[in-house]
Formats: structure tokens, sequence, C-alpha cells
């Protein structure tokens, strides 16, 4: 898409991609719901691109952030150009989230989360966004979109706002992501140098609003 307002941006092709092993298209619990992007060229960070902290530690946030282009619930196409964002409540296991809704159980694997709360979730189009965590002002890499139950009622490309979706939970992935991560020189892990000037709900967000 071209976005003269995304004047940072680059783009990239991948040259491979690196799936958990576990992982099966034609199984729908989605269990390992996770795959690496290896790039065909570096990229050069700068002010506007930055590396996100990873840990293998669960820090015990009961909220994040999630930042995607995906679907709103008044839109017929499934991304959109302007990036949005929603602080969603973590559930504090994912026999929590089973009593609200018995089909997530179907979705959820051991390596997973679920989060939201009524009426405000993830939509279609936003599978893979990041779920991120704050800590002594630093964003932590928590979890990926992986898959909800559409809200009652909804289209052939619903939102989950009917209570949680369910989340790969990145940190449980340490082993997996360990020995291909990149150690950046002069650049701090999850610590934005400048404001940004991304859109999110309409209005300019400010500094430490999103984890890029």
């Amino acid at each position: 898409i071209e976005d003269p307002l995304e004047t940072e941006r680059i783009l990239k092709s991948p040259s491979n991609v690196i799936i958990a092993k576990d992982w099966n298209p034609s199984n729908e619990r989605f269990t390992d719901d996770i795959a690496i992007l290896v790039l065909e060229k570096n990229i050069t960070l700068s002010n506007y691109i930055r590396p996100i902290c990873l840990t293998s530690k669960d820090l015990g946030f009961t909220e994040g952030v999630v930042a995607a282009w995906g679907k709103n619930d008044k839109s017929a196409r499934d991304h959109e150009n302007i990036p949005r964002k929603l602080i969603i409540p973590i559930a504090s296991s994912n026999e929590e989230c089973y009593r609200e809704n018995a089909r997530l159980a179907s979705f959820s694997w051991p390596k997973s989360f679920c989060a939201g709360r009524k009426g405000v979730g993830v939509c279609r189009g936003d599978s893979g966004g990041g779920l991120y965590v704050i800590s002594k002002g630093k964003f932590y890499f928590k979890g990926l979109v992986s898959h909800g139950v559409p809200a009652e009622g909804s289209d052939l490309t619903p939102c989950f706002t009917e209570n949680y979706a369910v989340y790969t939970d990145v940190v449980k992935y340490a082993d997996f992501l360990t020995g291909r991560s990149v150690t950046v020189e002069n650049y701090e892990c999850g610590v934005p140098i400048v404001p940004t000037s991304l859109i999110a709900g309409g209005k300019k967000i400010q500094r430490d609003s999103f984890p890029w």
C-alpha cells in the first residue's frame, strides 16, 4: 500500500520462513501458531525502526497493548491504512476464558493465553499482530494475535469482541527464538527515541503509546 504519511517505512522480502515444529494448518487448535521470517536483506535501524525486547520470563502483567492494521467493526475490508491500538486485560489463566466461552478451549494450547474484554477486541486482519507489555519504560513482546470466536450475529469478516481472543504466548517460545535474535550495538531494545506520528483512533498518539 502506498501511503505518503509513512515516510520512514521500508519494504523487505523474506528469504526463508521458519515454522514452529507442531504447527499444522488443518488442526483447528492452532498449536504453535508462530513463525520466524528471515529477511533477504538486513534492516538498518533508526530512530523510527527499533528492536523490541524479548524475555524468557513471564512478567506477570494483567494488561497489554495490541497494535495492528486489521479491520474495524464498521469496515468491509480486512486491513486498514491507519494502525489502531487497543489496551486490553490479560486473563489470569486459560481456564478463566474457557468459563466465559467454552469454544475458546478448542483453539487454545498450553503455550497460548487469552486476552480481551466484553465489547472490545481484535478483528480479522489483526492476526499476527503483537501484544506488548511495558516494564520499567521498556516494551516487551508478550504475544501474537492467533484466533478468536466471532461475536454473535457478526458477518464473514468478524471482530472477536464477544469476550476473549487467543494469543500465542511468545514468552513460552524462548527456546524457539534463542539464537535467532540479533544483538544491535548502540540500540537499546524496547525504548523509542522520538515521538511517533502514527495515528490511532483518529488522534495522534503520544510518545511510548506504540512499541516502535
